[in-house]
């Protein structure tokens, strides 16, 4: 946790009570911030309505396989400290696979860090930088990929989780925050933060079976599609605003 947010959380914890009071509906993007916000206002009536995606954006279908080629794990973040990454680098390291690559895309305070650490542990031609991606490319990148992970120790709703199952990606993610609104042993693994064994273990289940992450990735496209697409969000809004307005 940031202490100098939580201290500012703290500090208007009054005012948030009072907005929340007067407002005619309250809503989160997933259970874990309602949750959060009944930490707040224990009474508080709070809607759930997630994020949606636009599949239309990452739509790039899954690009054939070649054989004995390496397994490519795909991660996109932010690179602070909470999000995790260097637990991944660790996994990788202990595991000694010479078959794995990471790619990593995104841009942050903590990126030094994580070259340094990757040099320290062997992991330079292993382990590549990207930068920063625009969402077009970033389409190609999944479909260029076996499987996502980020094992982050706190995170909202993660958009980028469902933008990598909406590209019909398997998952490795963590246990905490709005991923499990998301992901569950049907389209992936999740993993305690900070457990590098378990995402030593989850990082080989994936990489060992290809039909495993198949039918996981059939499943995440299909959810999202599904249940996280605008139209359907849009709605969730609409009923939201007329159930206020009658109220």
């Amino acid at each position: 946790s940031n202490p100098k947010l939580e201290f500012i959380h703290q500090l208007c914890k009054p005012i948030t009570r009072h907005i929340w009071k007067r407002a005619h509906r309250v809503v989160a993007v997933t259970n874990s911030l309602s949750l959060t916000a009944h930490q707040t206002a224990p009474f508080q009536s709070i809607d759930v309505i997630p994020n949606g995606i636009d599949a239309n954006i990452f739509n790039a279908p899954n690009l054939p396989k070649k054989p004995g080629r390496s397994f490519r794990m795909f991660c996109v973040s932010r690179l602070i400290k909470r999000k995790g990454i260097e637990h991944i680098l660790q996994a990788i390291h202990e595991l000694g696979d010479d078959d794995l690559r990471l790619l990593i895309v995104g841009s942050g305070n903590y990126e030094q860090h994580l070259k340094k650490r990757c040099s320290e542990l062997g992991l330079n031609k292993t382990v590549a930088f990207y930068g920063y991606c625009n969402h077009n490319k970033l389409s190609r990148l999944f479909s260029e990929s076996d499987v996502f992970i980020l094992v982050p120790r706190s995170e909202a709703f993660g958009n980028v989780f469902a933008e990598a199952m909406v590209s019909g990606l398997p998952i490795i993610g963590s246990t905490l925050g709005g991923i499990p609104d998301l992901i569950s042993e049907k389209n992936g693994i999740l993993v305690e933060p900070g457990n590098v064994g378990q995402i030593k273990q989850a990082i080989m289940t994936m990489k060992e079976s290809s039909n495993l992450r198949r039918i996981m990735g059939e499943a995440n496209r299909n959810k999202i599609l599904t249940h996280y697409n605008w139209k359907r969000i849009a709605k969730k809004y609409v009923d939201v605003y007329k159930s206020a307005v009658d109220s």
